[in-house]
């Protein structure tokens, strides 16, 4: 594996990944090869996920979607006129270069979409891609392996199983690390996976509509998405009616997809303090009875930060309970389905519900000034005012105040 990082280097080194023409032409045939294997990849999709025929198919779908708009954000011509900005006398602003070599650590859950989305991202943005694959290879990891290994270049690009060392890892300019708890020692895009998903159902809202997304979220892709919900809070006076509006929309579900999936929903009466830390996983539903919008918001706020929150409530109610949670992001009144392709966003990077990746994360800013700088003045000057104007009103202690 060192001689194969040293090669990933030495391409880095020759900047062949600079020029726009062939990060097209590499992103080209990557779709390519993608796209002549569908069957394949969809039949390796399900074999490996056991998912149906429709979920193997978006995800396939979406890989595609996320190559072609990486390969949109290239522009030849334009990237043309930049490189000679600076030789005609003009400042190259927006300069930005590839950060070198990148590794990528992808998690089993919607696999193809997981590594293809960075993959596309990090190509286009003008860099070369080391995958670990890990050691237990699934019949998706074996013909994804094949497919770039035939498409990409192979000086640019290598696929590795097991998992690369302290020492190796060193090597890399980033690692997009898709299975982590904590974060990285080396630069990195991280996605928080041990961070949860939960959902708040108010009493202003319709029943239905928050039992559908929530049923359909946990039991999609047999509830192994990182945002699938796993807590409900729900206000007391329609926790029976969601409860028995789920059970109707498994059914209904499980009917028309034709599947053997479960869904396992658990009423719990007690104290949110320790269900909220608890660790819940598969298709399983835990059900908190709140008795007001105030307990259901001290629950919220008094725990860990969540990778998702979904509120189902109107509109001002849903503005009170967004803002005080510490959530990466909001869904109000939906789940969305793509939202349960993938890896969860990086940290510390805005959510992206698709693509997740994109070439800006991949690549730095190299600004070029050759215009003189214009001299800064130092002279004093008052703030604007803020427009805000005087209040005339007399509060209850400033009469106290203003009357001895």
């Amino acid at each position: 594996l060192d001689a194969k990082i040293d090669r990933l280097l030495a391409a880095v080194v020759d900047g062949r990944t600079t020029n726009v023409r062939y990060r097209q032409n590499e992103l080209h045939r990557l779709y390519a090869g993608l796209k002549v294997e569908k069957e394949a990849v969809c039949d390796a999709i399900m074999r490996s996920s056991a998912v149906s025929t429709s979920e193997a198919l978006q995800e396939y779908s979406l890989a595609l979607d996320s190559i072609r708009q990486s390969y949109e954000t290239l522009d030849f011509e334009n990237s043309m006129k930049e490189e000679y900005l600076v030789a005609t006398g003009r400042n190259n602003l927006f300069r930005r270069v590839g950060l070198g070599l990148i590794a990528i650590r992808a998690q089993e859950h919607s696999r193809v979409y997981s590594v293809i989305g960075p993959l596309a991202a990090a190509i286009a943005a003008g860099n070369c891609v080391l995958w670990e694959m890990g050691s237990a290879l699934s019949p998706i990891t074996t013909i994804l392996s094949r497919i770039l290994a035939d498409s990409l270049d192979q000086d640019a690009f290598y696929a590795t199983p097991g998992r690369i060392t302290e020492a190796q890892e060193s090597q890399v300019n980033l690692l997009v690390d898709q299975t982590c708890s904590s974060l990285n020692k080396v630069p990195s895009l991280s996605s928080m996976t041990e961070l949860r998903s939960i959902v708040v159902v108010d009493r202003t809202t319709d029943v239905r509509l928050a039992s559908k997304a929530i049923v359909g979220a946990c039991l999609f892709s047999n509830g192994t998405s990182p945002y699938a919900p796993r807590i409900v809070l729900v206000n007391e006076f329609l926790c029976q009616s969601l409860i028995a509006t789920c059970i109707e929309d498994a059914k209904s579900l499980k009917e028309m997809t034709n599947s053997n999936q479960k869904l396992e929903l658990v009423k719990h009466d007690g104290s949110a303090s320790s269900l909220t830390t608890q660790r819940i996983n598969g298709q399983r539903i835990v059900i908190l009875p709140t008795t007001s919008l105030v307990s259901c918001v001290s629950s919220l706020c008094s725990k860990e930060a969540y990778l998702a929150t979904y509120i189902f409530a109107d509109a001002k109610t849903a503005k009170f309970i967004g803002e005080q949670v510490t959530s990466s992001v909001t869904y109000i009144n939906q789940i969305p389905t793509w939202l349960l392709f993938g890896p969860p966003s990086p940290t510390m990077h805005p959510h992206h519900l698709h693509p997740r990746y994109t070439p800006d994360m991949f690549s730095q800013p190299r600004t070029l000034i050759i215009e003189p700088v214009d001299e800064i003045s130092l002279s004093i000057q008052d703030l604007k005012p803020t427009g805000q104007k005087p209040g005339h009103a007399v509060g209850f202690f400033e009469q106290g105040i203003l009357l001895g």
